[in-house]
């Protein structure tokens, strides 16, 4: 699995890390040409780009100043992409298509035609050498016609779509997500194109992950929960800063049982931080958070897929 870690945040960390980020074309185009430039003047440097349409950020912006956005403004949008991808989009990993963004509590059927029709203008109008590398989305209570109609589509070279996006709703328990994107991953494995790479978006929870059969994912965990006084112990977030050891009552680790924070301190030390500088300083968190990850992916690479803590 690849797991893209999002957010414009920490760069120098995430590049010296050399783990693969994800970005949005929104608010990061000129962060993803840095980091194009720097990965060219550091060839040993193979972490993966993936850029997001941003598409989501814009509708909720926009919502924000009381702006509805008209099918011109997403347009031009697209278009602003399109020029920028056609520019850039060699040194990409994949991108994902523009999407019109759902309302899962009042779902408009309009909303996943317009998403589809969009993908196949963007395809048409991107480079060829790139075009592979466009990923439409499907997302969470839309009808399974239009993941199924993703699936058997065929280009004009009689290929099919390569890379499809599953926007898992980031809403209810842990236990509606899995089944959805189950759901999805039944109707892929019985349809005509079962090898296609998939992507989760914003799905970060380990939990989920290691029930689910996808590509790949991106989340933002990784640096919320260190700009949050927090470190990521297998699936679980740990209130670690004197910080929030102020501001939150009975969930510090401090304010568990002795074994509890023994467990904890321990677990700190054999990865090779210093318990004082984890507290305090919020670039080690997110350091260690990345680690937890990274730890999380080699045992899912090996297949041992139940990576729980006994202090759980």
């Amino acid at each position: 699995m690849i797991y893209y870690f999002s957010g414009a945040y920490e760069q120098k960390l995430k590049r010296e890390m050399n783990i693969d980020q994800l970005f949005s074309f929104y608010h990061e185009k000129k962060l993803v040409i840095s980091t194009i430039e720097y990965k060219k003047e550091n060839p040993d440097k193979t972490f993966k780009i993936m850029l997001d349409s941003g598409a989501f950020t814009h509708f909720q912006q926009s919502k924000k100043k009381g702006i509805i956005l008209s099918d011109k403004d997403i347009q031009d949008y697209t278009d602003d992409y399109l020029e920028y991808l056609n520019e850039w989009g060699d040194y990409l990993e994949c991108f994902v298509g523009v999407d019109s963004v759902p309302d899962p509590e009042n779902v408009d059927p309009t909303y996943a035609e317009k998403t589809w029709k969009n993908y196949l203008y963007m395809y048409e109008r991107l480079r060829p050498e790139i075009r592979d590398k466009l990923i439409p989305v499907f997302h969470f209570n839309e009808d399974f016609k239009w993941l199924k109609n993703m699936l058997e589509y065929r280009h004009e070279d009689g290929t099919p779509i390569d890379y499809i996006g599953l926007a898992i709703s980031l809403e209810g328990v842990k236990k509606v997500r899995i089944a959805w994107a189950n759901q999805c991953r039944k109707i892929i494995e019985e349809s005509s194109n079962p090898n296609v790479k998939t992507h989760a978006f914003g799905v970060g929870v380990k939990s989920v992950l290691e029930h689910i059969n996808v590509t790949s994912t991106d989340a933002t965990s990784w640096v919320k929960r260190a700009a949050f006084g927090m470190i990521s112990i297998d699936d679980v977030a740990v209130p670690i800063s004197d910080v929030q050891e102020q501001v939150i009552g009975g969930k510090h680790y401090t304010e568990k049982s002795l074994a509890h924070q023994e467990g904890i301190e321990k677990i700190i030390k054999e990865r090779g931080y210093d318990l004082e500088d984890i507290k305090t300083n919020p670039y080690t968190r997110a350091r260690f958070n990345i680690e937890d990850t990274l730890m999380w992916l080699d045992k899912v690479g090996d297949k041992t897929l139940k990576y729980k803590c006994d202090l759980w």
